[in-house]
């Protein structure tokens, strides 16, 4: 009789662990506590998962837009929230993540990749810094009123040279 409470209280233990940790998968991200944890090692998987879903709702947020904008809408009176994206971005994300940003499809993304690198001074190696050298995409550069056509070789080669 012992043994079958005994497993029973197991088995109950064990379920419980599980119910937790998937529905701290399920939460809403709170973007807070993963900013304060990639400054860090991330500390189990469900803290990993949760950053590649913060990671990437700011990645699809991103590549939605059709230029890269600057910290203010029209005449630095509104902020924008398409930035303050980026930022978190630039905060949140690891060097890898950057990296692989760096090759994304989308032009947008890549030039927001390229500013996040070069703020964070992170080194690329020399087959990414060929691949940007190359890379003759073009993408709209608007920072209030003020806007530009810039093609992405030449937004790395001021930024990361």
């Amino acid at each position: 009789m012992r043994f079958y409470i005994m497993t029973l209280v197991s088995v109950i233990v064990v379920l419980t662990i599980k119910s937790y940790t998937t529905t701290a998968q399920d939460r809403p991200v709170n973007d807070i506590e993963l900013e304060k944890l990639t400054q860090y090692e991330l500390i189990n998987k469900a803290d990993t998962i949760r950053h590649r879903k913060m990671i990437s709702r700011f990645v699809n947020n991103l590549v939605t837009d059709s230029c890269v904008t600057g910290k203010f809408m029209q005449q630095g009176v509104l902020p924008n929230p398409d930035f303050d994206c980026y930022e978190r971005l630039e905060r949140t994300a690891t060097t890898e993540e950057l990296k692989e940003l760096v090759s994304h499809e989308n032009p947008v993304m890549r030039a927001y990749a390229i500013n996040a690198i070069a703020t964070r001074d992170i080194e690329l190696n020399t087959s990414l810094l060929n691949a940007l050298i190359y890379d003759s995409a073009e993408v709209l550069i608007v920072d209030g009123l003020y806007g530009k056509q810039v093609r992405i070789s030449d937004l790395a080669a001021a930024k990361l040279f």
